[in-house]
């Protein structure tokens, strides 16, 4: 189904390897877990954006010029410096096509594309010292919620899905995020223009791509996640970038759970025959 999912496995580990002083692992104690797990708040099942209708293309119904009239709020469409820097790599996009650079492509959506205009779905896996999202493209997202600090400058290296870490403030998880970068673009194209994670708009097939956002290296993403009462997941984004916006972005996503689908049935690019589109909602056939 999806020609934007990831080429190779993508290996999960749902909880994190501890070692005291001395070598040894460390045990956290089975009443702290216990405790830990009943304080989480319950995001079982498989959740897709709402607002994006998928097809068996794994892209989207909606045309790429619907898509992008939730990105035509002054806020984005009128900030000077994101103006300036995307234009910036649209000069360099064009230049480096003429000199025969190739355009991208990926089986891979990454961040902040999973969480702003993605198709894909995902679960929500909640251990004691970190969450995972979980995504159909087998892409994941490890959130590690046990009081660590980013990775050291000296050691981390930009990702598709960033270095991330958060909190849980009650029943909503916090995710702080940065090194994210993506897919799509080719690495002479990220060196020369600075740009790191676009958002690019690819919409119903045949529709001509649109370019909505761009992010520098220097990108800080703050995300908010919480159950409302309707049952749906909202996510709200901060982006901080002091490259490429004049002042902060404050972007918000909902996400519904998917009736009758109750486990994750991967996609891959070769096609998904298992995932079939019955009037704009994701279903799962048996049997091929």
């Amino acid at each position: 189904m999806n020609r934007f999912c990831v080429s190779c496995v993508v290996a999960l580990c749902a909880g994190m390897s501890m070692h005291a002083a001395n070598g040894e692992p460390a045990v956290t104690p089975a009443r702290e877990v216990r405790s830990y797990r009943a304080s989480l708040p319950d995001w079982s099942g498989e959740w897709e954006m709402v607002g994006l209708t998928p097809n068996d293309g794994g892209l989207y119904v909606e045309s790429a010029e619907l898509i992008a009239a939730r990105w035509s709020r002054p806020q984005y469409t009128g900030d000077p410096r994101q103006l300036a820097f995307r234009a910036d790599l649209t000069q360099v996009m064009t230049s480096a096509l003429q000199s025969g650079v190739a355009s991208g492509f990926a089986c891979t959506f990454g961040f902040p594309m999973l969480m702003l205009e993605s198709p894909a779905t995902f679960e929500v896996l909640a251990t004691p010292r970190q969450t995972s999202l979980i995504f159909s493209t087998r892409e994941v997202r490890n959130v590690y919620t046990d009081g660590r600090a980013h990775t050291p400058d000296d050691e981390i290296w930009p990702t598709y899905w960033g270095d991330s870490i958060g909190h849980w403030e009650g029943q909503t998880l916090v995710i702080d995020t940065i090194a994210a970068t993506s897919a799509f673009l080719p690495p002479v194209i990220k060196k020369a223009s600075n740009v790191a994670a676009i958002i690019g708009l690819a919409g119903a097939e045949g529709a001509p791509p649109q370019l909505v956002a761009a992010f520098s290296p220097q990108a800080h993403y703050r995300e908010r996640i919480r159950k409302l009462a309707s049952g749906e997941l909202e996510m709200v984004l901060r982006v901080d970038d002091p490259i490429a916006l004049s002042s902060p972005w404050r972007l918000v996503r909902h996400f519904r759970r998917i009736p009758n689908v109750t486990r994750m049935v991967f996609q891959d690019c070769e096609g998904d025959t298992r995932h079939e589109i019955v009037n704009g909602q994701v279903t799962l056939k048996l049997s091929n």
